[in-house]
Order: structure tokens, then sequence, then C-alpha cells
């Protein structure tokens, strides 16, 4: 009987063993499963007296989905806009124009075991969006709203294994500026912080390096982060001069995300596990 509790205790130590081995091997055999990003250069709506008066965007923007691996891109060259509406006490003018827009998205993410990336970017450079007034009569036409910016981009990536997924935004802006009748003039020519609000006042927002991340890490078998990332993003909605102006811009958009996960254990090993508690008791008893 001892002999027979001494093979059982034997066999409990070496399946302990496999069992500690196979927990290793299968965390390091963890596999990122999916990725996905997302560019586009800006998006611009506009309304004057709860009338729209504009609907631009996306003009280059791509989107990924992996696996298979992918790497896109897509570029818009120069696009001009102009538009006059009338209104009871004259005309809105709209002008947009654009020297260059791209969206690029790239994810190596194949299915196979170890560290990742995937990640985009969205932008434009020499932009200008105008919305002005030209009132019946002698009165010249005047700006109610401008924005302008030599260079406006977004990049998002995620990178990393089960456990060590992390998520990196950054906004690039050169020669940006905001005007806003009545209001006034901000000059932007910097990579602003995370989520800096540069305006914020009655029926006015201006969130500039706008970041949304979601990386809380394991839940269980699986992790999951994402992050999205907009260089501007202005909302108006409020009285400019004798009117209504309603104004939603987002410049400049990335995201990116990846889920990695664990392999279930095997039936292997569970068996195993079974096989070293019942070895246990036998033992004690």
């Amino acid at each position: 009987m001892a002999a027979v509790s001494a093979r059982l205790g034997l066999i409990a130590s070496s399946l302990t063993v496999l069992l500690l081995g196979s927990l290793a091997a299968t965390t390091a055999g963890a596999t990122v499963i999916s990725g996905a990003s997302s560019g586009f250069d800006a998006t611009f709506d506009a309304s004057v007296n709860g009338t729209p008066v504009l609907s631009a965007g996306p003009g280059a923007q791509v989107s990924g989905v992996a696996p298979p691996a992918y790497s896109l891109s897509d570029s818009m060259g120069s696009f001009v806009f102009s538009d006059i509406i009338p209104i009871s006490d004259g005309d809105i003018l709209i002008d947009y124009s654009v020297d260059l827009s791209t969206a690029t998205a790239t994810s190596n993410v194949d299915g196979g075991a170890g560290s990742r990336t995937t990640n985009a970017s969205g932008g434009l450079s020499t932009v200008f969006f105008n919305i002005a007034f030209d009132p019946t009569g002698f009165i010249p036409a005047f700006d109610l709203l401008t924005l302008n910016a030599s260079v406006l981009t977004a990049d998002a990536s995620v990178t990393g294994d089960f456990g060590s997924l992390v998520a990196t935004g950054n906004s690039t802006i050169i020669g940006g500026s905001l005007f806003v009748f009545g209001e006034g003039t901000w000059t932007i020519n910097a990579g602003p912080a995370v989520n800096t609000t540069l305006i914020s006042l009655p029926g006015l927002s201006l969130v500039l390096n706008e970041q949304t991340e979601n990386c809380s890490g394991p839940v269980g078998g699986t992790d999951t982060c994402s992050i999205d990332v907009n260089v501007g993003h202005l909302e108006v909605n409020k009285m400019i001069g004798t009117h209504m102006v309603g104004a939603s811009v987002v410049v400049g958009h990335a995201d990116a995300s990846q889920v990695a996960v664990v392999p279930e254990p095997t039936t292997a090993l569970l068996m195993g596990m079974g096989l070293a508690l019942l070895a246990g008791r036998r033992r004690s008893a």
C-alpha cells in the first residue's frame, strides 16, 4: 500500500510540473486575434437659421480589419467648394478648400502569436473653411466663422500582446487659426496636450487633440485596447451677428484597436489536473 501511495505521489508531482509548464506555455501562446483601424481627413457640417448650408467630407478615407494584415492609403488632391445661400436679408457665402487630404490604415495582425501593431492616420494640408454673410444693401460682406491651417494630422496606434496592449495618439497642428465674429481669433501652432479645450463659451467649443482611449487590461482570457483621435472638434450653435449659426467640424481623424486572447486550457490539461487532485486525495487518505 505504501508503494502505491508513493507511486501516486510521484504521479501527482509529475502532473503538477506538467500543469505549471502547460499554464506557462498557454500564457506565452497568447494571440492578437484581431485589429481594426480607420482614418479620414475631415467632415464639415453647417447650418444658418436652422437650414443646412454645407455637408462636406470625408474626402480621403480608409478602414481595415485584420487578419489578414493590411496596408491601405487614400489621398485627394486640391478640392474647392463655394456656395451662395439666399436668406431673408442677404446671402450666406460658403467657401471650403484644401490642397491635399490623406488617410492611412495598417495592421500586421495575421493570427500568429506575439506582439502586433495596428495604426491609422488622417489629415489635411492648407485647409480653409469660411462662412460669411452678405447683407442686402450697401453693407459689405463680413465673415462669421473662419478656420485656417497649414497642416492638420491625427495618428492613432495600438501595439503589444495579451496583457501589454498600449494605445498612443498624437495630433499635429501647424499654422492653425480660428475666427468667430463677435468672439475673436485664436491661433494654434503646436502639438496640443490630450483633450485641450481651447474654447469653451456658450454655444461655442473647440477641443484640440481630442482622444478617447479604452485599454482596461485583461478581463478573463481577453484583452482589448482602442483609441480614437481627432486633431480638432469644433461645435457651434449660437447667434453670430443677426443669425443662428450651427457648425460641427471634425478635422484629422484616426482610430485603432486590437483584441488579444489566451487560448482555453486543452482537454489533456484538464484531465491532468483531475488526476493530480485524485492522486493527492489518495495519498492523504
